[in-house]
């Protein structure tokens, strides 16, 4: 009974005198060391706690909204669709959350990706081709660029003085390859060690250009695409009939039928 009229008494305090006072801003008239002032900073020290809870759930939530989108976002790039209307993906994707009829249903939707895909990979291809030639002939006329009969570009940085690498042999490269605008998307230093593999296994233009320097040597090609990865899309990086530029130091060469490497 005693317990029941000492919360009795709380609410009525809570009520009748701490309320008003706090709906009408003059907090501050409540007298310390009274149970009025604990009952006040019961009441707020309660309230900053919800607060504060509520802040951490919406700190988590959005935390890992942000990390779906960087989910998705690095799906859709690494797609290479390019130009996208993103009002229309945040669209599609709220219809789906939400349930809403669909502009396109599901089983068309990839039938669209797969022909904006098609679509997009002929014209970059075209630019890329285009961009490529241009590249080649004007990097043709400068000092030290030698052009052969296939069309592959080279400059020699350093001939090297040991065995030069034929058709069958396996080689031992480090090598740094980018496209013609700098962009690198592949490179042995990276991985901290050099790659061997045989000589007729790789692209055309390596396949040619590394026998024209010795064990020791570097080189620089310049492979046009029909000598690289053609009309294929290899990576996210490498588009449709992208010329490439490498650099290439060879290290050792593993005569053919002597390979202990």
């Amino acid at each position: 009974m005693k317990k029941i009229n000492v919360i009795v008494c709380y609410l009525l305090t809570i009520t009748v005198l701490i309320i008003p006072n706090l709906l009408l801003g003059n907090e501050k008239k409540v007298p310390k060391n009274s149970l009025y002032r604990y009952v006040l900073d019961t009441v707020e020290s309660g309230s900053t706690k919800i607060l504060k809870m509520q802040n951490r759930s919406l700190s988590k939530i959005d935390s890992a909204s942000y990390a779906v989108g960087i989910s998705v976002g690095s799906m859709i790039k690494a797609a290479d669709f390019g130009e996208l209307n993103l009002n229309e993906v945040n669209k599609a994707i709220a219809d789906i959350l939400h349930g809403n009829s669909l502009t396109i249903n599901i089983t068309e939707a990839q039938k669209v990706i797969n022909a904006y895909v098609a679509h997009r990979q002929i014209e970059v291809s075209i630019i890329n081709e285009r961009k490529g030639v241009a590249f080649l002939k004007e990097n043709g006329t400068k000092e030290g660029i030698v052009t052969t009969a296939s069309g592959l570009q080279y400059k020699i940085i350093r001939g090297g003085t040991g065995l030069k690498p034929e058709y069958m042999d396996t080689i031992k490269v480090n090598y740094v390859g980018t496209l013609i605008d700098g962009t690198k998307f592949d490179s042995s230093y990276d991985s901290g060690q050099p790659v061997t593999f045989p000589l007729n296994a790789i692209l055309k233009g390596w396949t040619e250009g590394l026998q024209f320097i010795g064990e020791g040597g570097k080189i620089r090609l310049f492979v046009p695409s029909e000598l690289g990865y053609g009309e294929q899309q290899t990576g996210p990086t490498i588009g449709p009939n992208s010329t490439l530029i490498f650099d290439i130091e060879l290290i050792k060469v593993f005569r053919y039928k002597n390979t202990n490497y």
